[in-house]
């Protein structure tokens, strides 16, 4: 039956028409109880009189109504109103595959994505002993965000008469027997050769049709076509798909799954869908795509625009299946009002972007309060802020771009871009983490401390295991963000010799995750980050630099060109705010966003500032001596040094030179200056003679990193934390220059750091990281 504009079943509106089928026609609908708009598909009236296929009918939609998989569209019921029969689904809106492929081709690197979220739904029904049956691009949604719906899963069998699935049947395609409806069991351009012989089919007629629908998809054509109904079956048969119609760029991975998708005997086809997921998550982290390339030198890159809005862009490499070199497009991200990027403070990238290019992670904060996690869908007006990310740090993507990873609250978690709460992983400190990736194999690695190795851990959670351990003898400090290559065999990572990482310190490393044999790659640069033209990217200096790289023979192939000359680089920690897309879009933070440079200034009780007669460079730790006169700092460089400034001379001097240095602090007396250093391996203290006129002397030492903050005011008591793998950062105090060994004075599961003497020496301030963010 047609049903008309407002026609009322059960509880379900009428809307409008979507489409006819073989299988009835189909309508949109407002359900009233719910509030919610579903579609409705009336089951045709020869279908609906025969009471034997009804009930096998009933019997097949409460197993199709099990499947909950978000990939596969929803069957909500099985519903009746008069002599009306039909369906009730879920209501995905979009275009349809075979809409999209009208349009043209479809990109390589677009086509691993939609089938990736393909091989997905198949898998989880398959799982469930479930065919479709009828797979095409017309039973294929794809959403605004991208995602992917397989609809009427299952109910060509569902509609078809017993008999007509018998093995003996053969007048399949088309089957009339025993009814006066003609059931179509399946489209045939998409059937599989037992299917068009009239044969009873499995799993692998549905492999059949997703190797007709890549095809397709890759080509703009159909894989077998012909006149007629008998023309298309016959070509099924007996035909070999043309191959020469492939994009010159498909991978060599993808022309393989598509031959052992479309093997005419079934026997010989592709056995299990996931083995297909398998081969198409491992094509979506190889060489995509020879269409995409890394621009050169000689592209002749414009300068970048100035006026983007807050510090984000996104940059798309030119493709080299367009004619002559192209400029690079930018798209502005506007980040939420009165909120920033904390660059400065990154121990990794705070920005991410997902492998199809379509969705962008990053933290923000407002004000001075915590980090937290936001994405965007590129294309959409809004960042969507992530609950329940305080504090979060290093987001990433997984393989699918469907989920976020992340660190926050003691846990590594992850949450779908799709919406809801976060779900825990591992435990991991959020304050001391240095990156991590997310591979093929559903596997995450991770660095979890500012001293630790590569660790790995399910995405699943689980126990995390122990990949690496930092060579204590050769001055490793921390293997850090680590990026895993195609096909998940081996990982890229930084070896640093200092956790206030620089290029000179800082060199990539390839770890090959089944012998656990180490190469090393690039010298002084960091953050290195595979693209799908067969490059490294990483950042030295304030650029990105791409250098060739054979991901098979794990070898460096070529020298590096700068790709981007903003700089990129937060200078702390050694991360470089970019990440870049197997579909060739780079997203980075602009240069003026990670500016370390600050003014020194006095300011008043009553909030009056005068700034001091200095150009603004990258100050640190500035601490005014006991009688006023003099101020001890640091200043960031290649390496960070300890200066003393004369206020009334207005001369700057520098105390060390070499290493790295930090937290410089004065003695309550004003004679030395003490201070972090790590001239001898791990930073130990150290103090020196304020004038300089004698060399920095060993103060405390351990196997450990020490980090001196606070004298008590009688100037025998110093107060500093240090870090072990056991506790992570803990408070010690001791007197130095007496015989009394170090003491504890502070230590938990949590981090406790920055102790502060009070004036009258009773008391000491702290900081703590137990509610999952640093507090006083």
């Amino acid at each position: 039956m047609s049903l008309q504009l407002g026609d009322e079943l059960v509880h379900y509106t009428i809307l409008e028409p979507i489409g006819k089928g073989g299988m009835g026609e189909v309508y949109r609908a407002k359900d009233s109880k719910l509030g919610r708009d579903v579609a409705i598909k009336v089951l045709p009236d020869e279908f609906a009189r025969d009471e034997e296929r009804l009930a096998r009918f009933k019997r097949e939609a409460k197993v199709l109504a099990s499947l909950n998989h978000p990939n596969i569209a929803s069957i909500y019921g099985l519903e009746r109103s008069g002599s009306t029969h039909f369906l009730v689904l879920e209501l995905v809106d979009g275009e349809t595959l075979e809409e999209r492929i009208a349009k043209g081709p479809i990109l390589v690197d677009d086509a691993v994505s939609l089938f990736v979220q393909i091989t997905g739904g198949l898998e989880a029904a398959h799982d469930k002993g479930i065919v479709h049956r009828d797979l095409k691009p017309a039973n294929i949604m794809i959403g605004a965000d991208g995602k992917i719906k397989i609809l009427d899963f299952g109910l060509a069998k569902a509609f078809t008469p017993d008999d007509a699935l018998s093995a003996e049947t053969s007048e399949s395609p088309t089957v009339t027997k025993g009814t006066a409806l003609g059931v179509i069991m399946g489209t045939a351009s998409y059937m599989s050769p037992e299917q068009a012989r009239g044969k009873a089919v499995d799993t692998r007629a549905d492999i059949w049709a997703f190797g007709c629908c890549l095809y397709e998809a890759l080509t703009g054509k159909k894989t077998f076509d012909g006149a007629t109904v008998t023309d298309i079956l016959a070509a099924v048969i007996k035909n070999d798909p043309d191959w020469s119609r492939l994009p010159g760029e498909t991978p060599s991975a993808l022309r393989r799954l598509l031959h052992r998708s479309l093997k005419k005997d079934a026997h010989r086809r592709l056995h299990h869908i996931a083995d297909a997921r398998i081969e198409i998550e491992d094509v979506s982290v190889e060489d995509v795509s020879q269409a995409t390339r890394v621009v050169s030198r000689a592209s002749a890159v414009p300068a970048l625009i100035t006026a983007v809005v807050a510090g984000l862009a996104v940059w798309l490499l030119a493709r080299a299946d367009r004619p002559g070199p192209q400029p690079p497009s930018y798209t502005a991200i506007a980040l939420p009002g009165g909120t920033r990027l904390p660059v400065t403070e990154a121990r990794a990238s705070s920005i991410a972007i997902s492998p199809d290019g379509r969705h962008v992670a990053f933290l923000a904060r407002r004000g001075v309060g915590p980090r937290q996690l936001y994405w965007h869908a590129l294309g959409r007006p809004d960042p969507k802020l992530v609950e329940s990310s305080e504090g979060a740090r290093s987001p990433f993507f997984s393989p699918d771009g469907q989920w976020v990873g992340f660190f926050a609250a003691g846990k590594l978690r992850k949450v779908s871009v799709s919406g809801g709460a976060s779900v825990e992983i591992a435990d991991a400190n959020p304050v001391d983490v240095r990156g991590a990736s997310w591979g093929p194999g559903d596997e995450i690695i991770f660095t979890p401390g500012r001293e630790s190795g590569l660790w790995r851990v399910s995405a699943l959670g689980g126990e995390p295991e122990e990949l690496t351990q930092p060579d204590r003898d050769e001055g490793e400090k921390s293997h850090r963000l680590p990026e895993i290559l195609p096909g998940g065999k081996a990982v890229l990572f930084n070896v640093a010799t200092s956790d206030l990482m620089s290029f000179d310190d800082a060199h990539i490393e390839v770890l090959l995750l089944e012998t656990r044999e180490r190469r090393v790659l690039i010298e002084g640069g960091m953050n290195a980050r595979y693209a799908m033209t067969g490059h490294i990217l990483y950042a030295r200096a304030e650029e990105i630099l791409a250098v060739p790289f054979n991901a098979d023979s794990l070898e460096v192939t070529g020298a590096p060109v700068s790709v981007q000359t903003e700089t990129v680089t937060a200078p702390i920690y050694g991360a470089a705010e970019f990440s870049i897309s197997r579909t060739g879009s780079l997203l980075y933070a602009r240069g003026s966003e990670l500016d370390t440079r600050r003014r020194l200034v006095w300011v008043d009780r009553a909030g009056i500032v005068e700034p001091l007669p200095l150009d603004e460079r990258a100050f640190e730790w500035p601490g005014v001596s006991p009688d006023g006169r003099t101020i001890a700092l640091l200043m960031q460089g290649a390496v960070d040094s300890v200066w003393t400034y004369d206020i009334a001379r207005g001369a700057l001097t520098r105390l060390t030179a070499g290493w790295d240095n930090m937290v410089p602090m004065w003695t309550p007396d004003g004679t030395r200056i003490t201070f972090g250093s790590n001239r001898e391996g791990p930073p130990d203290i150290y103090w020196q003679v304020a004038d300089g006129s004698t060399p920095a002397e060993l103060l405390l030492s351990s196997d450990n990193q020490e980090i001196p903050h606070s004298w008590s005011p009688d100037g025998r008591t110093l107060a500093y934390y240090e870090q072990t793998n056991e506790t992570g950062w803990d408070i010690w105090v001791v007197n130095p220059t007496g015989d009394v060994e170090p003491k504890p004075f502070l230590r938990a599961e949590f981090n406790e750091v920055s102790p502060r003497f009070s004036p009258d020496g009773r008391w000491i301030a702290y900081e703590s990281d137990e509610s999952g963010r640093y507090e006083v």
